[in-house]
């Protein structure tokens, strides 16, 4: 839970009722304890997943999800300038630091840069 305020998560709509959910499906899902990062890396992406689902069904502007689109798309962005909206600000925040860190990570376990690889699926994700 520490991670949803790091990332300023618990000021999204609907993101703190969501996280225990996405934390216990980790669990359950990878439970050996040898697998702890697989399960922090899940329940995080199961939140960010979460949360712009909701933000596309239920409270984003058509302009705020055009954006988040476009800073998707765009990845490198400062998004002090570019976002359109705190609540853009936030998501596309938690989803690029999110990914950078399970890149690194990747990178320090296989010693593979896996960054475009892994941009490329959230760039699909987001063009769905």
């Amino acid at each position: 839970m520490r991670w949803t305020v790091e990332r300023r998560l618990d000021k999204v709509k609907l993101a703190s009722r969501t996280t225990p959910y996405c934390y216990f499906s980790a669990a359950v899902a990878v439970p050996e304890p040898e697998l702890s990062d697989a399960r922090i890396s899940w329940a995080k992406n199961a939140l960010l997943t979460t949360v712009a689902d909701d933000f596309y069904d239920w409270w984003g502007s058509e302009e705020e999800m055009i954006n988040l689109i476009q800073l998707v798309e765009k990845w490198k962005i400062d998004a002090n300038i570019d976002c359109c909206s705190e609540s853009v600000e936030i998501i596309f925040s938690a989803i690029r630091d999110t990914i950078s860190e399970i890149v690194e990570e990747a990178f320090k376990r296989q010693g593979h840069n896996v960054k475009s690889d892994v941009t490329d699926i959230v760039r699909q994700v987001y063009r769905s």
